[in-house]
């Protein structure tokens, strides 16, 4: 029989941590990884325990460092979408706003 994941609760609510956190530094191990759409970079991924005051909270990072202008050039296979062919367009602009 599999073992039972205890589930984690968090021993704070939103507005003591706004209260009580402070800036933390943290020093991550980066390994060398190609993105999805072909850029490569960075990336770090790491649970953390982080005491503020008497608390332990855990804490999950995750952390990307993309090389500036790994991205492979767009070619007219990449522009089509998988449904119909139709060209894809997106602009920094519209990634924001579905983003919000």
């Amino acid at each position: 029989m599999a073992k039972a994941k205890s589930k984690y609760v968090c021993p704070i609510t939103k507005d003591q941590f706004i209260a009580k956190a402070k800036p933390i530094k943290v020093t991550l191990l980066m390994e060398p990884k190609v993105f999805g759409p072909g850029s490569f970079g960075y990336r770090a991924s790491d649970g953390v325990k982080v005491e503020l005051g008497d608390l332990v909270l855990h804490c999950n990072g995750n952390f990307n460092l993309t090389v500036r202008g790994s991205k492979p050039e767009k070619t007219e296979s990449t522009e089509e979408n998988a449904i119909g062919g139709t060209p894809v367009e997106s602009t920094e602009t519209d990634a924001v706003a579905k983003a919000a």
